[in-house]
């Protein structure tokens, strides 16, 4: 009987093919919390997006002046808190180039997503400064590492790759709960009022929060599109240059507008 043999070239393909939807060391994705999923996501993209990434385009000028390379050093360097304060043992990169920055980038975001499986996303962890639940905080590497990511297609020619709406009604849903603390830091507080905030597009909901520990009828409603309100969080996008509503009291409408890039370090 003669015995087949497959191709010489099919087990390097099919492992090939398992790696680019699961690469190794990264967690199965549905083990992932609900808060850590957007971020398990992002980093995928992004680590997607670095493999392609040319050595000319490593040395491009992204944003705030740092090129490919330097932004993916600040990110790493974020993430790195994050890390610090779960106690992850994550070993920092020597001196950088475009394959170490990266390298060093993706063994911590790995590392901070295999910590997921295992964490309690309601227990709190000190984050640059802040406490939050370690829930929230994986939402924030999400947006960041997402933005960082846009910020690379669109420096180098692709196209922008924005979050599911699952995903970007969970990342505005942070960025407008913290807009009361957000007030508070910034000295722009309005004791006794709240506000509505209405998106629209990819999610449609309302949200209204309190500016003040007194409960109170909105005083203001801001209505924008759940896309353009992410990239005005996240500091890539001007009040003026995005299309909004407001409605009610147009003061507290421009501290909340203000307020909005409180925590967007760049």
């Amino acid at each position: 009987m003669n015995e087949a043999h497959p191709p010489r070239d099919l087990r390097s393909a099919i492992l090939a093919a398992a790696l680019e939807i699961r690469p190794a060391g990264y967690p199965d994705p549905e083990a992932l919390p609900a808060q850590a999923a957007p971020y398990g996501l992002e980093v995928r993209k992004l680590d997607a997006l670095l493999r392609e990434v040319t050595e000319t385009q490593w040395g491009t000028t992204v944003v705030g002046g740092m090129t490919a390379r330097e932004l993916i050093d600040h990110l790493t360097g974020h993430d790195a808190w994050f890390a610090d304060a779960l106690g992850l043992d994550v070993p920092a990169g020597a001196a950088r180039t475009p394959e170490r920055s990266y390298r060093a980038w993706r063994e911590q975001a790995f590392a901070l997503l295999r910590h997921a499986v295992f964490t309690p996303v309601i227990d709190r962890v000190d984050f640059a400064g802040l406490s939050m639940a370690i829930g929230n905080a994986y939402l924030n590497r999400a947006f960041e590492t997402w933005i960082h990511a846009d910020d690379i297609r669109l420096a180098t020619g692709r196209p922008a790759d924005p979050p599911p709406a699952p995903h970007l009604r969970a990342l505005a849903d942070l960025h407008i709960r913290s807009l009361p603390a957000a007030l508070r830091m910034a000295q722009r507080e309005h004791p006794g009022h709240a506000a509505r905030i209405t998106l629209t597009g990819a999610v449609s909901e309302d949200w209204i929060i309190s500016l003040s520990r007194t409960p109170a009828e909105p005083s203001v409603t801001i209505t924008a599109d759940a896309l353009e309100f992410c990239y005005l969080a996240g500091n890539r996008r001007t009040p003026d240059a995005v299309p909004l509503t407001v409605t009610g009291d147009a003061d507290i409408a421009a501290d909340l507008l203000a307020a909005m890039t409180f925590f967007s370090d760049e």
